[in-house]
């Protein structure tokens, strides 16, 4: 797997203070996955590495073997963050 930022998550990592390792670690081993059915993007979501308390959320597209990763965001507060999507029937739990 090659993973490639867009411009706006180089953008985005660099204002939260997310290094692209954390990106690669919660790829290669999140702790949960789901498909956001309107934008038609994969989220991967796990344990910020260097952050034990907060959660990393990786928003992503899959282009033939690669991952495109369009953003990034951390949470302290993933279950919700999880429930109120599933809720609205937005994402879904693949993982």
């Amino acid at each position: 797997m090659h993973l490639r930022l867009t411009h706006h998550a180089n953008e985005k990592l660099r204002i939260r203070g997310i290094d692209v390792k954390e990106i690669e670690q919660i790829m290669r081993k999140p702790s949960r996955m789901l498909y956001d059915l309107l934008t038609k993007r994969y989220i991967a979501i796990g344990p910020r590495p260097t952050k034990p308390s907060q959660y990393l959320v990786v928003v992503y597209e899959k282009i033939d073997n690669d991952v495109e990763v369009i953003t990034a965001y951390t949470t302290t507060k993933v279950d919700k963050v999880i429930k109120s999507k599933v809720e609205k029937g937005r994402w879904f739990e693949i993982k």
